[in-house]
């Protein structure tokens, strides 16, 4: 009869309950490491969102100054989350070509912290 009983519980197939809690375990891992990676990559997307904001601000400032006669000096303008400054730096080609360097500043918060975007361009001035 003991022979018996033996072959039986050789025969039983399933899970004890430590290979269970070893892979509720494994699995609780694994998926914690997906949401903080999913953390990281949400935050990195917000930043290059941010980012093309500003470089979109600033080509339109150059725009609006290439439109012009003579592009001002410098200036500042705020709205929304960000900030905009631009001087212009100096003329390049001589006087006749009418073509001056201009730098726009781009300020803005990403989580609290400042950042700032410099864009550099040339911009000739209507005659």
């Amino acid at each position: 009869m003991k022979h018996h009983v033996k072959s039986r519980l050789v025969r039983q197939k399933g899970f004890t309950i430590i290979e269970l809690v070893v892979a509720i375990v494994i699995l609780a891992i694994g998926v914690l490491g997906l949401a903080g990676t999913s953390a990281v990559v949400s935050r990195t997307l917000g930043q290059g969102t941010q980012h093309a904001q500003a470089a979109s601000i600033a080509q339109t400032r150059f725009e609006i100054m290439r439109t012009t006669r003579c592009p001002v000096n410098s200036g500042a303008v705020t709205g929304g989350k960000f900030t905009e400054k631009w001087t212009r730096i100096g003329t390049t080609g001589g006087a006749p070509l009418r073509l001056y360097e201009v730098v726009d500043s781009v300020s803005y918060s990403v989580g609290g912290k400042a950042k700032n975007q410099a864009f550099r361009s040339v911009v000739q001035c209507l005659p």
